[in-house]
């Protein structure tokens, strides 16, 4: 048996660690474990044939802000069309019986199946039916506005990483692997960690220069990155997220690196020349480490 909420979550917001706090107190009144079921893809991908929007969180960091918040068990689902043409009542009866859950959190404003007209006194009932009791839970506001994942995404794609940190309850993050560049970061005083291997389908700060932590070999190093197509080197038109760690030189290819955005420290840029460039690092450097001293 098991108390369980269902939704997207994307981002794990604020709004949404509300939410799991409640499933994690009923589940404790009831004496069950607390789950939660989710979607390895975006619904609105299969309802709306586009392949949009962007995840704010894949389905591994998913996992693991759950796990980190206290949830006992995550269910990801992969969302088909199959699955979008369930009727409520078909819904209840596979969580019942294929996952055991026998109390169902629902967000206040969350429905599910593809009827959009049922009520949460028609949930109840149909919980009634398959054995599942329907909590619905308290709504949560920030300054009497609500926090949804379409405003973080806006804040994302305009580099503003620190207003979305405070929605999201953590800083935005990005996982790769260091891959070679061309390195003429090197050739400037600039060596940087080329991050490749990034989810396709996760979000992209918008381009620019950012003061970040990077999270490399079980350590947190503080740096700065640039998201860009490096305009002032040849003209590249290749989009490339580069990360400068602060006060490191160990080899580090092919290594899993993770990087939290702190603050935006400027927009993308080209110069006239790369000595121009090495001395605006400089000065992003300056600014990155002051953002980082103080955060």
């Amino acid at each position: 048996m098991l108390t369980a909420t269902i939704g997207t979550f994307d981002g794990v917001h604020i709004g949404h660690r509300y939410l799991l706090k409640q499933v994690k107190e009923q589940a404790h009144a009831l004496s069950m474990p607390s789950c939660v079921i989710t979607f390895n893809n975006h619904p609105r991908w299969i309802i709306s044939g586009k392949h949009s929007p962007l995840l704010l969180t894949t389905s591994p960091e998913k996992q693991r802000i759950f796990t980190n918040q206290g949830i006992d068990h995550t269910v990801a689902l992969d969302f088909t069309p199959a699955l979008a043409a369930m009727t409520a009542d078909d819904f209840l009866a596979l969580l019942q019986r294929d996952y055991g859950v026998t109390a169902l959190i629902m967000g206040y404003n969350h429905r599910f199946g593809h009827q959009t007209n049922l009520t949460p006194a028609d949930y109840k009932a149909l919980g009634n039916k398959h054995g599942v009791k329907i909590i619905t839970a308290n709504q949560f506001t920030l300054n009497g506005e609500q926090v949804n994942s379409s405003a973080i995404r806006r804040l994302i794609s305009t580099g503003d990483v620190d207003t979305a940190a405070n929605l999201l309850g953590q800083h935005y993050q990005l996982t790769g692997t260091v891959v070679h560049g061309n390195h003429y970061g090197s050739t400037i005083g600039f060596p940087t960690a080329n991050i490749g291997n990034i989810d396709p389908d996760k979000l992209l700060p918008a381009n620019g220069a950012y003061a970040v932590t990077a999270n490399i070999n079980g350590n947190t190093l503080n740096a700065m990155a640039n998201i860009g197509v490096r305009p002032t080197i040849n003209g590249e038109q290749q989009l490339s997220v580069e990360v400068n760690i602060f006060n490191f030189n160990d080899n580090i290819y092919g290594k899993e690196l993770t990087i939290n955005f702190i603050q935006r420290v400027r927009n993308e840029r080209k110069f006239p020349s790369l000595t121009q460039l090495a001395s605006q690092l400089q000065l992003d450097r300056l600014t990155a480490q002051k953002i980082l001293d103080n955060k």
